[in-house]
């Protein structure tokens, strides 16, 4: 006599080759967890795929999470947030969380082909909707984002660092750290660690983990600021609690 899990398995099957969302996601989560069948995350993935592209929220908030990871797909960023982006979207609360700790370990040209795969970004939608010139700081940004990697514009990193600016100082806390990073470098503006470590630390204090990591760093190297290493160790601690990888490193080799 079969167990309950052997049985709801069987029909859940018979219903997600019919195409049913629902059951599709629910056969997944039993191959995730090993209920009824042998856990097999890569199985788990594929039938999270199938729910995921009929516009199941969480099935798609799955998906981006074992991309995230790497469990049962080989480990993606980009395809993890425009699964989790899609979720998001549709109002999922986790994957507005996740969203935010999955993009603190991004590059903005990550983030923008992200974006752009899951059909949130494009030059004609972030040229007008919403309007930057009405102060949108998320488009501003998205903008900066445009025209640093050329996506849909010519690149260029003086017009990026204007829109950069105009997000941050509407306190944007990605384009405070981008333009950061970019005063740091010299990249569109003149080099200027000093105001480099302003635009840091106003991200940082936001929680934005590339921000403190990048302000650790300067207060290690007393760049811009007084070299503090107890200061160093306050910032990188913050960014490693977050999960950043970089930080955490610098933790254990300190």
């Amino acid at each position: 006599m079969p167990d309950g899990s052997d049985e709801a398995v069987k029909w859940f099957r018979k219903s997600a080759e019919q195409g049913d969302a629902k059951f599709q996601f629910m056969l997944g989560m039993m191959y995730a967890i090993g209920d009824g069948v042998p856990k097999d995350s890569a199985e788990a993935v594929k039938w999270f795929r199938k729910a995921a592209d009929q516009g199941d929220a969480v099935a798609q908030h799955n998906l981006g999470a074992a991309y995230a990871i790497g469990d049962g797909v080989p480990k993606d960023d980009v395809h993890a947030l425009k699964w989790i982006n899609l979720a998001a979207g549709a109002g999922l609360a986790e994957a507005v969380d996740g969203r935010r700790r999955l993009e603190s370990r991004m590059t903005p040209d990550q983030i923008v082909e992200a974006q752009r795969c899951s059909g949130e970004f494009t030059p004609q939608k972030a040229a007008v909707s919403p309007d930057t010139t009405r102060g949108d700081s998320e488009a501003q940004y998205n903008f900066g984002c445009m025209y640093n990697v050329g996506f849909g514009v010519p690149k260029n990193a003086v017009v990026a660092a204007q829109w950069y600016r105009k997000a941050a100082d509407q306190g944007h806390a990605k384009a405070q750290a981008r333009l950061g990073c970019m005063c740091y470098e010299g990249e569109g503006v003149p080099q200027n660690p000093a105001e480099a470590v302003k635009w840091y630390r106003k991200a940082a204090d936001q929680g934005d983990a590339n921000a403190q990591f990048n302000l650790g760093c300067m207060y290690w190297r007393g760049e811009g600021v007084p070299k503090d290493l107890a200061e160093a160790v306050k910032w990188y601690l913050k960014a490693a609690d977050q999960g950043f990888g970089e930080a955490q490193g610098c933790l254990g080799a300190l």
